[in-house]
Formats: C-alpha cells, structure tokens, sequence
C-alpha cells in the first residue's frame, strides 16, 4: 500500500507538469495565431495625399537645378523631383502635386529631398 501511495504522488506530479506544458503551449500558439493576422490599412490611409507646392531654381549655384518648395503642415520643405517633365520646370509655378521619397543619389544638391512625383498638376 506504502508504494501504491508513491505511484500515485508520482502521477500526480507528471500530470501537473504536463497540464502545465499543455496549457502553456495552447497560449503560445494562441499568441501566434493572433499576431499573424494580415494588417489591413483604413480605407483613409489608401488615399493620396496632394500638396501645393512652388517650382524654383533659385538654388542653382548651390547643384540644384530644379526644387519644388512646399509645406508638410509643419514646415516649408524642398524635394528633388526625380525626372520633373520640361512643362513644369518654370520658376515660381504653383502647382498640386502627391510624391513619396527616393533614396535616389541627391548629385550635388544638398537642399531637399529626393522624390518621385506621383501626380502633378498647374494651379
């Protein structure tokens, strides 16, 4: 009966143990599945956002040929059109434009930013 009463500690034990690890390993895969959903953005964040902007050359003397000078709701900021088309290289050109940034090489132009126009319009 004396051993009979250790056999059954002995389970007791390795059954705590292995509920444990079951339970543990149920919440690790719960974790996974949860975090490996497909991150869908909101229908707002899909839309292009446009900005107005003024085309210049004034930085000429300093590598840039052609700026687009435009404020990001904070501050005036530069960007380098990448390939700007012959009809908007016009100083003081106002226009509506959309771009998202190049890590393009800048040349010698040190003012702004690289960027691929997405949309550019006259205003």
């Amino acid at each position: 009966p004396i051993h009979h009463y250790r056999l059954m500690k002995l389970l007791n034990i390795q059954n705590s143990a292995l509920m444990i690890f079951i339970s543990a390993l149920f919440f690790l895969l719960a974790m996974g599945c949860a975090s490996n959903k497909p991150s869908v953005k909101p229908e707002a964040e899909l839309k292009e956002v446009k900005y107005v902007g003024v085309v210049t050359n004034e930085f000429v003397l300093k590598g840039c040929s052609w700026l687009i000078k435009y404020n990001d709701g904070t501050d005036y900021k530069y960007l380098i059109p990448v390939q700007l088309e012959e009809q908007f290289k016009k100083n003081s050109l106002e226009i509506e434009l959309s771009f998202h940034l190049s890590r393009i090489s800048q040349g010698k132009c040190q003012i702004g930013e690289p960027a691929v126009l997405e949309s550019i319009e006259k205003r």
